[in-house]
């Protein structure tokens, strides 16, 4: 009965990778192309801004806007079906009272704005000090619209799949290390297709080879930053098990690496130390606090 129960478990495990990958991609690979295609920008968290001044141009970048954008939705709708298909509406209750379970001490809600906070704030400290500073172009409303939306978007349609499902029960398979390993190597593939045309979209003139070595650089690079901050993903959780607190940290990150680099006069500059901030933050914790206790 155990083997049978490990098998079914890992049969939904499988089951929720392919639903979460296939959602996403069908939705970002076509949208991807379309818009490159016809020259216009989606929506993410580096365009906002433009598209919040400038609005779509007609209904079918709208459109093509909306698809790309429910990509992000995939792990939400797989780590429904697979909790569903093992123990059905049960699950899904367990599910859901995770997801609102945002009563928790408030000093976690600060772990995760000051952690989120930092990643972004330290290299661009460290660049200011080099290269200056100058005022951001965006505003308090646009700070707090890419806020709702990325509490919306990103978050819940991300970490209900990720945390909420998937890490539970690769922790119950593997070691604490290896499971952060894992999960995060599961989900920056899920980002390659993101990652591999909006870089190819920005290379001009460039010859083969370089544009091969460009996207496995930027793949590799995003890959590794995605571990480290499973790290501390892992560690929240594991002292909440609350997956709101999972969309809190998750839309406070991806708001501020978009905001705080833009008071640099060059905010490309502080992208690689950016990527490499969450392994900093581990080393740090983890002396602080050992690794019996991080990411525990």
């Amino acid at each position: 009965m155990q083997k049978t129960n490990s098998v079914e478990r890992k049969s939904t495990i499988l089951l929720y990778i392919l639903i979460a990958y296939s959602i996403t991609w069908l939705c970002w690979i076509p949208t991807l192309l379309a818009s490159a295609n016809a020259g216009t920008i989606l929506p993410n968290i580096n365009t906002y801004e433009t598209l919040f001044k400038t609005g779509f141009t007609d209904s079918r970048h709208l459109l093509i806007s909306v698809i790309f954008q429910l990509g992000v939705y995939g792990p939400l709708v797989g780590a429904l079906a697979a909790t569903a298909l093992e123990n059905g509406k049960h699950s899904l209750q367990e599910l859901w009272r995770r997801i609102s379970k945002w009563h928790i001490p408030l000093r976690w809600y600060g772990f995760a704005v000051v952690l989120t906070f930092l990643m972004a704030f330290i290299p661009v400290a460290v660049f200011a000090i080099a290269g200056g500073l100058s005022p951001s172009p965006i505003t308090l409303p646009l700070l707090l619209f890419v806020l709702a939306v990325q509490l919306l978007t990103s978050g819940l349609g991300e970490e209900p799949g990720w945390r909420g499902y998937l890490l539970p029960r690769l922790q119950a398979r593997f070691s604490a290390e290896n499971t952060i390993w894992i999960l995060g190597l599961i989900w920056a593939v899920w980002h390659y297709p993101l990652v591999i045309l909006q870089t190819m979209t920005a290379m001009h003139d460039v010859s083969l080879l370089p544009a091969i070595i460009t996207i496995l650089t930027s793949l590799a690079g995003m890959t590794m930053s995605q571990i480290g901050i499973s790290y501390l993903y892992v560690w929240l959780y594991n002292r909440t098990h609350s997956i709101f607190l999972m969309i809190v940290f998750h839309a406070f990150s991806n708001l501020f690496s978009l905001w705080l680099p833009t008071f640099l006069k060059n905010p490309q500059s502080a992208t690689l130390l950016v990527a490499l901030m969450p392994w900093l933050l581990v080393v740090i914790l983890q002396k602080k606090l050992g690794k019996e206790q991080f990411p525990g």
